[in-house]
């Protein structure tokens, strides 16, 4: 822009002079012409007069010719009415010159006095040719002519040229600085008002380049353009802040979560998705992941019919619920939600297992007490020991639900209580595991177990009291009495390690199979149930014990082989 401006001020400018030049060149030789005219229709006049006072004698006319141009700066020439030449003050040879086939003296109406300009034999100069008047000389009439070189005009011509030139090359310089400078205060501000355009489509809201002050409309302009740019940023950081608080939504949510176009293509693709999907190469469109080809078909299927899903699939031992929604915009993308159910799906079918387990071992009591009641009750017990037989059964099965309700308590506790703010005790390690190991002693001798304990005497401070150690390490302890082998020995370790309380019960027992270590924990399993309902448990106990474990940050492990016995060491961390 600045280019054309300057180009344009300066075309203007040499126009200007240009024309300025010409005009007074026109003027300059009209005026000297008008000079040159009016002098020689003077020497006419002073010639006629002198001719007028002695027409009564003989005068030699190329003699007078020469006389009169001595007498002026003209050259005299004679012509008669025809425009035949009669005599010349500069050379005779005009006289086979003519000028009737002029158009002067063609139209034989010759208004005198007259001109005209006309170039020399060699092209080289101009000529004024003033018919001036008639007079009589030896009593004929003759035209009297006056002519002159216009070499004074040439001269002035080249000098008029030149001082055009100079005027054009001087003005063009001073206008070009003057330009710049005039064109630099109007140009500036346009151009810094198109660079900070440039900037705002690039995304950069710097106003620095837009405050002008130039008191005039372009200054006007761009407070209006800082207006409009601190609407439009304010605008962009709201849709900015409102896109990450929704990219961070998006990117906490544990629901993998596509966004794609019709066609597939990938348009947004959350954390959660990359990290279960584990998206190591990336492809533009979501039909060309093998990881998710379970649920593709699906999906291209309903883009087709335009209809909506929402499905379970089941894979690799997981499920995923699934559903697909249309974004209602013009953009005609596709949302799909993938989550990952199979923990819901496992806790209902644990919730399904313990209903139904905890409904049995209910009812099986209950059914045996209800049905000895009723015998009683209808009078077909006569003999006394009898009587007090059923009477054993009823209370030994009360006892049974007893226990069943206060181990269904215990559980629910567990699983209640927080895991912050736990109260701390402090006790002697070896002083509280013997008082608790002492009561399992009787039972164990029963079946001539016996239990071997190896506990370091210290006294520490941790977050689990007197009835949580009884309850967990009874619970183990009393576990490994039930599936141990007559005459067999139990092992009880504890030490402190790594700021660590470790207790490690290990028992020469039937031992888990593999494919039941991992279900042990869960409420009502059995490893054998058989055994166990003949030893009355509940199959709560490790359930509980896993729970009161996790509740203090603690950690269970369990190691067992098939008829070699079982070892289960628990981590609870401590204070000194």
């Amino acid at each position: 822009m600045k280019k054309k401006f300057l180009s344009i001020c300066f075309f203007l400018i040499f126009i200007t002079s240009l024309t300025s030049g010409l005009i007074f060149n026109k003027m300059m030789k009209d005026n000297y012409i008008e000079t040159a005219y009016l002098a020689a229709l003077s020497q006419g006049n002073i010639i006629s007069i002198f001719l007028s006072e002695n027409k009564n004698h003989y005068l030699p006319v190329f003699r007078l010719a020469q006389f009169f141009s001595n007498k002026s700066e003209y050259r005299v020439t004679f012509l008669d009415e025809k425009g035949t030449p009669i005599a010349d003050s500069h050379d005779n040879s005009i006289i086979f010159t003519s000028y009737e086939n002029t158009p002067l003296f063609k139209a034989n109406n010759l208004n005198l006095p007259t001109y005209r300009i006309t170039s020399s034999s060699d092209k080289k100069y101009k000529i004024l040719e003033v018919f001036s008047n008639k007079v009589t000389i030896n009593n004929k009439n003759v035209i009297l002519m006056l002519s002159k070189k216009l070499t004074f005009f040439n001269d002035f011509q080249k000098k008029i040229a030149g001082t055009i030139i100079f005027s054009i090359l001087f003005s063009g310089i001073i206008s070009i600085i003057l330009s710049v400078i005039v064109v630099n205060k109007i140009v500036n501000p346009i151009l810094n008002l198109t660079k900070a355009l440039k900037n705002v489509a690039l995304g950069n809201f710097n106003t620095s380049l837009i405050k002008l002050h130039t008191n005039d409309e372009i200054q006007e302009l761009s407070n209006n353009f800082i207006f409009m740019q601190d609407k439009i940023n304010n605008l962009l950081q709201t849709i900015k802040s409102k896109a990450n608080n929704l990219q961070l939504i998006l990117n906490n949510l544990q629901t993998s979560i596509f966004v794609i176009s019709k066609n597939g293509e990938i348009i947004l693709v959350n954390n959660q998705a990359i990290k279960e999907f584990s998206f190591e190469k990336e492809y533009k469109s979501i039909f060309d992941y093998p990881q998710l080809q379970f649920f593709i078909n699906d999906v291209k299927e309903a883009i087709i019919n335009n209809k909506t899903i929402n499905i379970k699939k089941s894979v690799e031992n997981k499920v995923y619920k699934i559903k697909l929604n249309y974004i209602k915009d013009t953009s005609n993308q596709i949302i799909i939600t993938v989550q990952d159910i199979s923990k819901i799906e496992n806790t209902e079918k644990m919730r399904r297992e313990f209903v139904s387990n905890a409904s049995h071992e209910l009812k099986t009591p209950i059914t045996i007490i209800s049905g000895f009641i009723e015998t009683i009750k209808l009078g077909h017990v006569k003999d006394p020991k009898q009587l007090s037989h059923f009477i054993d059964i009823i209370e030994n099965e009360v006892k049974r639900l007893n226990l069943l309700t206060t181990s269904l308590l215990t559980l629910s506790n567990s699983e209640n209580t927080l895991t912050n703010n736990k109260k701390e005790y402090t006790f002697n390690l070896q002083d509280e595991l013997n008082s608790i190991i002492s009561l399992y002693e009787n039972i164990a001798k029963k079946q001539k177990i016996t239990i071997i304990q190896t506990i370091e005497n210290k006294e520490i401070t941790a977050p689990i009291s007197h009835e949580w150690i009884r309850t967990v390490l009874g619970n183990i302890l009393d576990n490994a009495i039930k599936y141990s082998t007559e005459e067999s020995k139990i092992y009880i370790n504890s030490f402190i390690l790594n700021s660590k309380l470790i207790i490690s019960v290990k028992d020469h027992g039937i031992g888990i199979d593999k494919k039941d270590l991992q279900n042990i924990f869960r409420r009502f399993y059995r490893v054998d149930k058989s055994r166990n309902s003949k030893t009355g448990g509940t199959g709560l106990g490790l359930a509980i014990v896993k729970n009161m474990i996790t509740n203090v940050n603690g950690k269970i492990k369990v190691e067992s082989q098939l008829n070699k016995g079982t070892t289960f060491t628990i981590s609870i961390p401590i204070k000194f």
